[in-house]
């Protein structure tokens, strides 16, 4: 058994991680990774936490969880070459050797070192292969056990029934099956070499014949989407025809000639009111400065009708009453002035009403002419696509008739004449039969329904054990048991039987964590290389209400408790997670680049 501990994580220039070395040393117990995105605003998402967990899976297997293409992984903003370095130690049997495992990339390399001595091979390759060998666990394996992540798979119970039995392979250890199939099939290609003399001729005339067929059929095929592709065209063209003839239909023209002699005679007679206008503000005009000039006169006789203004001596009465007679008619001016001024000022204003009038008439016929010139150009331009479709169209049944006019009557010459050469070699083929029962036996045996079956049966005691202890600490309201082929039988509180879509989204996820619980315990009973510490990337922020996350965090740090299996979880939740973590990582970008504090 081998127990494998992280230690230190080096991250340099990987995904959002800049120039600055960032080191993350791990803790024991039950940890948090946070972040806070600064580059937008109120954001937790994007600043770099599944990072760490892509940085730890790049160190040993050469590729990110997120499947991101090598030209992507190193920082864009930086430019530089990026560095992982991951110093892991590998407990044996209580001799415990430190490893160093650092990749680098543009150019890529990878170096291993043990107790500081490089052991690094001699190809790259070489160098993976002995990494692996030294975990002992594949990619599928640690994706399930080591790391977990809600973004990269979904639940056990939400898998179709063939990744479920996947992932069980890989949980469980039951991969050496798939290397037993090989090995069967192996066996079956040098049977198949004892008897070439018998069915080789029979085999090549049947690969010729398959090979002829498929390529008959991919002809036939082939030919008929043609023809398929131009009777969508056709009906497309059809249709678009219909559709620009109803549209030109539905176009109204209008004879523009009585329109633009109505336009004409609109603004001759917004001219005449214009020039009406005009004179009679100059008259308007000229009655007021007639109006100033009387009240001038009336000042001025006002102003020196007592006393001469030269020598101060007063004016006789029969002066005074003269003056007084002057301003008398002053005045009476100025009211026949102003009853012409009013006179003039209603005809102006009258005159402004009909204008506006006549501007808004001649307004409405001006955009009634853009209208029909607009109909005209659409029209136009309507008619010009309507001949090129029918032109296509035109084109498109052309072309329809000489693609059923193809044959390939060569081809079906050669396999009628490889038809009676298969008929003629049969008898042959079937003295291999005995020798393929035989071979059928042997799969049978290593089959889904063999030997591995009796193994899953085994163990599904032990499962089905941890599985309902972890249901009942998760508090869910069901049980769940699974059979040989690993269908479930769920049933209620009330011993109904349920459906694992009967649940809400908090019920079923509390139902996936004691699943993935359970298969830890079992990949941990039958294993033979445990890790000290597990990731959690989000499993925790969805659906889960506050009792089930307070459920899932004593269920986890019992797990370090009992077997020393500290874990990180990757969290968008606040301090209700935060403050029952020993330790917290907050990863921060900003402008791009992610740092951590702890």
């Amino acid at each position: 058994m081998r127990f494998i501990t992280f230690q230190t994580i080096e991250i340099k220039n990987f995904l959002s991680f800049g120039d600055k070395s960032t080191v993350i040393n791990f803790k024991p117990g039950v940890n948090t990774i946070t972040g806070t995105n600064l580059d937008k605003e109120d954001s937790k998402n994007g600043c770099g936490k599944s990072s760490i967990c892509d940085a730890l899976y790049y160190a040993l297997y050469g590729t990110t969880l997120r499947e991101v293409g090598k030209e992507f992984i190193s920082n864009a903003l930086t430019k530089k070459q990026c560095e992982v370095s991951l110093v892991f130690d590998v407990d044996t049997n209580n001799n415990i050797e430190r490893y160093k495992v650092t990749r680098k990339l543009n150019p890529t390399k990878c170096s291993l070192f043990k107790n500081d001595e490089d052991i690094t091979r001699s190809t790259l390759a070489k160098t993976n292969a002995f990494l692996q060998n030294l975990i002992h666990t594949p990619a599928t394996v640690f994706q399930n056990s080591v790391i977990m992540s809600v973004n990269n798979a979904l639940p056990f119970m939400a898998l179709p029934k063939t990744d479920r039995r996947k992932f069980i392979e890989s949980v469980l250890g039951l991969e050496v099956f798939t290397s037993m199939v090989l090995k069967a099939r192996d066996d079956h290609s040098i049977l198949k070499k004892d008897y070439e003399v018998a069915y080789t001729q029979y085999d090549d005339i049947n690969k010729q014949l398959e090979f002829n067929n498929s390529q008959l059929t991919n002809y036939e095929e082939l030919k008929a989407e043609r023809i398929s592709k131009q009777e969508v065209k056709k009906t497309d063209l059809i249709r678009d025809i219909e559709i620009l003839k109803e549209r030109i239909n539905n176009l109204v023209i209008e004879d523009a000639t009585e329109i633009v002699n109505q336009i004409e005679l609109k603004e001759i007679e917004v001219t005449d009111l214009q020039n009406k206008l005009t004179e009679l503000n100059s008259k308007l005009i000229n009655i007021q400065a007639e109006i100033n000039s009387e009240n001038k006169q009336i000042k001025q006789l006002s102003d020196t009708k007592d006393s001469c203004p030269t020598c101060n001596r007063d004016y006789s009465d029969e002066h005074v009453l003269h003056v007084k007679g002057l301003i008398a008619a002053h005045e009476e001016n100025i009211s026949k002035y102003k009853k012409a001024e009013s006179k003039v000022d209603k005809a102006i204003k009258k005159l402004v009403t009909e204008q506006s009038n006549v501007q808004a008439e001649l307004k409405v016929l001006k955009q009634s002419k853009r209208d029909n010139d607009d109909r005209i150009s659409d029209k136009r331009s309507l008619s010009i696509s309507l001949d090129h479709l029918e032109k296509n169209l035109t084109d498109v049944e052309l072309e329809i008739t000489n693609i059923q006019r193809e044959h390939n009557n060569e081809l079906k010459g050669k396999i009628s004449t490889l038809n009676e050469s298969v008929v003629n070699q049969n008898d042959k083929v079937q003295k291999l039969n005995n020798e393929l029962n035989v071979l059928e036996t042997v799969k049978f045996v290593i089959s889904e329904e063999g030997i591995k079956s009796f193994l899953v049966k085994k163990i599904l005691k032990v499962l089905n054990s941890r599985l309902a202890y972890y249901l009942k600490k998760l508090e869910t309201n069901c049980l769940c048991q699974f059979n040989e082929f690993f269908d479930e039988v769920i049933i209620d509180e009330n011993s109904q039987p349920k459906s694992y879509f009967n649940f809400s989204g908090g019920e079923r996820k509390r139902i996936d964590l004691a699943c993935l619980f359970a298969f830890a315990d079992i990949r941990r009973l039958q294993g033979d290389v445990n890790f000290s510490t597990v990731f959690y990337d989000e499993l925790l922020d969805s659906s889960l209400d506050d009792k089930g996350v307070h459920l899932t965090l004593k269920i986890l740090r019992d797990r370090f408790q009992e077997n020393n299996e500290s874990c990180y979880i990757v969290t968008h939740r606040g301090t209700h997670i935060i403050t029952k973590a020993e330790h917290t990582i907050h990863v921060t970008k900003r402008n791009g680049i992610s740092s951590i504090s702890c």
